[in-house]
């Protein structure tokens, strides 16, 4: 493993997923942030703070070396080209992730039914992508798999 290649990956990563994430949540769909019941979410002035913005980076780049270091250990594992193995990797972590923590915030907190549908459906666009950005940096080669 290149772990230079790993925090590159990750910083593209974090870069496309904030980047992702004003446009989605902050902007086209910020409808479904005034969906009842709206208590449940930071105010915006709240989120406009330096401390915040320190938290929401650093969080993103830590989840985003952890989403490239488990690809780099595995990616060649599995099948595809390149880009296709980056692709099921973020397909694979939707599945795995998303899909079962949205069911547990639609069962036990008070949100409105639609905020885990609207992100069950921004990060089935948002992760197939992440996993081919950290393809492109990470992996050495676009060799197909065997079997």
């Amino acid at each position: 493993m290149n772990c230079g290649r790993i925090f590159l990956a990750a910083l593209a990563v974090t870069v496309f997923g904030m980047a992702w994430g004003i446009l989605s949540c902050g902007w086209l769909f910020n409808r479904v942030y005034e969906l009842p019941p709206v208590a449940v979410w930071k105010t915006p002035e709240a989120m406009m703070t330096p401390l915040f913005w320190a938290i929401n980076v650093a969080g993103h780049f830590v989840l985003a070396v952890i989403f490239v270091g488990v690809f780099a250990w595995i990616g060649n594992g599995l099948c595809g080209g390149r880009f296709g193995r980056g692709f099921r990797y973020g397909l694979a972590v939707w599945l795995v992730g998303i899909l079962p923590g949205m069911f547990a915030v639609y069962m036990w907190m008070a949100v409105n039914p639609w905020w885990p549908v609207y992100t069950a459906i921004n990060q089935l666009i948002a992760l197939p992508i992440c996993g081919i950005i950290a393809s492109a940096i990470v992996l050495p080669c676009t060799c197909e798999c065997k079997g």
